[in-house]
């Protein structure tokens, strides 16, 4: 399923998925699992992204939502701090921009500002989104081709 939207329309937009409890993308988004490790410092923190994905054609970004996790010397393991929006170059996979504890339309509007394509909030609020649920062949193929992570934090779900 591929939605198509404007992304002042973000929070709104109903989603006809029976496995989605909230009948919304963001309730798709927030209730999701992030299981693709793509950023690693050993013992310091972990940047995970889950499978869904938002295309922005006008910017020629993809937003991948996820998770951030910092090594907790009490428990020995990597727990969860703060929410990310990770912005990719849609043809290439290059990470362009992060964003942590933001929605989407902030997280577009200060990357617009940062490479200087500055915009207003109807502007950033009328570019055209493509939700995908799937998007993990993009991370695959363009963005984790580049990341040196060990393969058992990659595959934790396969085992």
């Amino acid at each position: 399923m591929e939605l198509k939207f404007k992304l002042g329309d973000y929070i709104n937009i109903p989603l006809d998925d029976e496995d989605d409890e909230t009948g919304s993308i963001i309730g798709l988004i927030k209730n999701s699992t992030p299981d693709i490790l793509i950023d690693q410092e050993d013992k310091v923190y972990q940047i995970w992204l889950e499978g869904t994905s938002t295309i922005l054609p006008e910017l020629g970004v993809t937003a991948y939502y996820g998770l951030s996790r910092l090594f907790a010397l009490e428990t020995g393991d990597y727990e969860p701090d703060f929410d990310v929006i990770v912005l990719y170059d849609s043809e290439t996979g290059e990470e362009l921009y992060y964003e942590v504890n933001d929605g989407l339309k902030e997280c577009v509007y200060n990357y617009c500002n940062l490479i200087g394509q500055h915009k207003t909030e109807e502007e950033i609020e009328d570019l055209t989104c493509i939700f995908q649920p799937r998007g993990e062949p993009f991370l695959r193929e363009k963005v984790l081709k580049g990341v040196d992570i060990e393969e058992d934090y990659i595959n934790r779900d396969s085992k």
